[in-house]
């Protein structure tokens, strides 16, 4: 009978649904329905099992359908083959297996390629400073929100964010002199606690010294500011 069913589910992936029990919970049933489905549509992978999102077989046959660049090859492990994906698709990662969530060099990839994956990846990544400055580094500062709440008042974060994107604060960069400024006129997007920090202060009245009536009173008396 599992002969009879393995030859169905290979033609068929869906057919899983009509076996047995014992069937439906045997591994190598499972994995040839599954290699079917992305056989005829590489992002069904998106829909499996944590188990079979690390399976490397099934992983080529889904993303070499996508185009990555550079492509797959058969030899890859299954993190290469997520590398590989991510670096093409950066959002990809909200549909990676949990265990590539929680890996740096993955998820470095999925943000450097789409700074809002920062989202998808795992609590403890999004404690961590490289990652979160390299997403911001490649989106804008909404990045931000998907930080732990320790880096959504760090400085370096903040100024990245704003060296990234110009209109972090609805600002206008405009040419004086030959010279680029930036001439900021509100800021909601900013954290308020960022107008209490030395170096974000100083950065942002280093870009355009009108920006010191944003900062707060105990900055504006500061000499180095």
């Amino acid at each position: 009978a599992k002969e009879l069913w393995l030859a169905r589910v290979r033609s068929d992936g869906e057919a899983l649904q009509y076996a047995s029990d014992a069937l439906k919970q045997d591994e190598e049933v499972i994995k040839a329905s599954w290699m079917a489905r992305v056989c005829k549509n590489g992002k069904n992978v998106y829909d499996a099992s944590d188990l079979l999102k690390n399976d490397a077989d099934i992983l080529f046959a889904a993303f070499k359908q996508m185009d990555c660049e550079p492509p797959v090859k058969e030899s890859m492990t299954a993190k290469e083959l997520w590398l590989a994906q991510v670096r093409s698709y950066g959002g990809s990662l909200e549909w990676a297996s949990n265990c590539m969530k929680e890996d740096k060099d993955v998820v470095l990839a999925a943000v450097q390629k789409h700074g809002l994956a920062l989202k998808f990846a795992h609590e403890a990544l999004k404690k961590d400073k490289d990652v979160v400055l390299a997403a911001v580094r490649s989106d804008c500062h909404l990045v931000i929100s998907h930080a732990a709440s320790t880096l959504q008042e760090d400085s370096d974060v903040w100024i990245a964010a704003v060296q990234t994107d110009v209109w972090i604060s609805k600002g206008t960069v405009h040419e004086t002199f030959g010279r680029e400024t930036w001439s900021i006129r509100t800021y909601p997007y900013v954290n308020e606690t960022m107008w209490y920090d030395k170096d974000f202060v100083l950065f942002m009245v280093n870009k355009c010294g009108m920006n010191l009536k944003w900062a707060a009173d105990g900055m504006k008396e500061d000499k180095d500011v």
